[in-house]
């Protein structure tokens, strides 16, 4: 059955005296979270929605052109496009499938904008020489790396060290990476091991979940990532007794459920996920699937693909074209590559045409007017996307309607139930 809801229809203005009894509460309410040192006067706990909004706007780029695309740039005045201050996301997936390496892209954007990276390592690794390929300086103190030794609620509490002062969120990080939560032991898992010895925990399965959700329960409380957004890294673990669903990500439910962003990687198998040079193996491609993703569920179980070189990360330059050319329609495909005319308001007066995609991607490489001009051409489609509009249907809905709001209309002939 196709059910349709009825538009609110606002009638009247809300009265003078109305509004300056709301906007007393709001204030009361406000001053009394500062005096009570949940907040301070320039973050509001309640107000309207888009003062609320506002202080969540910024984003932080993560250097994949794609991802950036599809999350969007932020509100009003906030023009990148990426990871949502005051949020959280998981990034999640089998080894080797490139969630570490686009973590530290996301903070070498980071600190190329003057933010402060922690950096919270777990697992083994080479922190430093990952750090180096994307150009971040060792000694500089905008990247702050721990290596975690002893429970996971010691790494969860220098993450409160850094985000929180008396009660109150600080501005001290831009970006918290906790690489990866598959990796962190709850302290009343190694006092179990050192009482009774490694296996002898009864409840080893469930102690990592319970220390994630009360991870997030905190957070969440106190808004300790109000400024920041912090990614959890985790590993895929087989499901147990799951039907259709081999794997999910360690961590427990909650973990899923905590986060706005969910992000699975999945690799590609054989010689068509390999990039070879000659007989060597130089990079390998991968995809990343939107589990979830705030309210735009249009991206729900959208995945695209990416192209990890080694020694270099990321390959902007495949991941500008398939944006520009596959998704985008920004350029029409076949013997020869020409800039359709919605990509050309982006470009100075000429031919812009490439005989090939192999010439095409190279003019993107050498030619700087070419890639800013691609670059603005995303910029300018990634606006368009994050407006979201909801438009009445005249022809069925009018306000003098005096049903229930609901709208049964045409419902033996069509149902949409299994679009969703």
């Amino acid at each position: 059955m196709a059910v349709k809801a009825k538009p609110v229809v606002v009638e009247g203005v809300i009265s003078d005296d109305r509004q300056s009894r709301i906007n007393s509460i709001i204030d009361k309410r406000n001053r009394k979270a500062v005096k009570d040192g949940i907040t301070t006067a320039d973050r509001p706990i309640l107000g309207t929605i888009e003062t609320m909004a506002g202080l969540r706007g910024e984003r932080l780029p993560t250097g994949n052109v794609i991802l950036d695309y599809y999350l969007g740039p932020g509100y009003g005045k906030f023009k990148k496009r990426g990871l949502t201050r005051g949020t959280s996301s998981l990034w999640w997936g089998p080894p080797g499938t490139g969630k570490s390496m686009h973590c530290m892209l996301t903070a070498a954007i980071t600190i190329r904008n003057g933010g402060y990276v922690l950096w919270i390592q777990a697992e083994e690794g080479d922190t430093l020489a990952m750090a180096k390929v994307f150009g971040i300086n060792p000694e500089d103190g905008h990247f702050i790396h721990q290596d975690v030794r002893g429970s996971g609620e010691m790494a969860f509490e220098v993450i409160q060290d850094f985000l929180m002062a008396n009660g109150v969120a600080t501005d001290l990080i831009d970006l918290v990476v906790v690489d990866s939560i598959a990796a962190l032991a709850p302290k009343e898992e190694l006092a179990a091991i050192e009482k009774d010895g490694l296996g002898n925990s009864s409840q080893g399965m469930a102690l990592p979940q319970r220390m994630m959700s009360r991870l997030f329960r905190i957070i969440h409380a106190y808004k300790m990532h109000d400024r920041c957004h912090i990614i959890f890294v985790s590993q895929s673990r087989v499901d147990l007794g799951a039907y259709m669903s081999p794997d999910k990500a360690q961590g427990g439910r909650g973990t899923s459920h905590g986060v706005r962003l969910n992000l699975r990687f999945n690799p590609i198998g054989g010689k068509a996920g390999l990039i070879m040079s000659g007989e060597k193996v130089v990079g390998h491609k991968y995809r990343i699937k939107f589990i979830k993703e705030g309210i735009r569920h249009k991206y729900q179980n959208l995945e695209f693909e990416n192209t990890a070189l080694y020694g270099h990360g990321l390959d902007d330059i495949a991941a500008t074209y398939h944006l520009v050319a596959v998704e985008l329609g920004g350029v029409t495909t076949g013997s020869w590559f020409s800039a359709t005319d919605e990509l050309r308001e982006f470009l100075p007066p000429g031919d812009w045409k490439y005989n090939g995609k192999e010439k095409f991607m190279t003019a993107l490489e050498e030619d700087k007017i070419l890639y800013q001009g691609c670059q603005d051409f995303i910029a300018a489609k990634s606006a368009e996307n994050r407006v979201i509009t909801v438009e009445p249907d005249d022809a069925e809905m009018t306000n003098g309607d005096e049903d229930d709001g609901v709208s049964l209309e045409g419902a033996e002939d069509h149902d949409d139930r299994g679009d969703a």
